[in-house]
């Protein structure tokens, strides 16, 4: 007679493996989120600024980028306009 795979233990124990599983692969990807956000450790107020210099400059950049996406996007007219414009 063959073995059913569908009981309620063996699909127990695949979901326990599966939530271990999941678990793990959370506190790996927590412990990246934090090694990307955590705070660098500045040796004195030189590296202080430099990192606010630093970081004030991705903000720009970011910006500068998706203002030049809007202005290449805007004539596809799917995602920013209403209508078509009439000259």
């Amino acid at each position: 007679m063959k073995e059913d795979k569908y009981d309620i233990e063996n699909i127990q124990a695949q979901r326990d493996a599966l939530l271990s599983q999941m678990d793990k692969s959370g506190q790996c990807i927590r412990r990246y989120w934090e090694a990307l956000t955590a705070k660098p450790e500045s040796a004195g107020k030189t590296q202080q600024v430099l990192y606010q210099i630093e970081k004030g400059l991705a903000i720009y950049d970011g910006v500068m980028t998706g203002y030049k996406l809007y202005k290449r996007l805007k004539g596809v007219g799917i995602f920013f306009s209403k209508g078509k414009k009439r000259k």
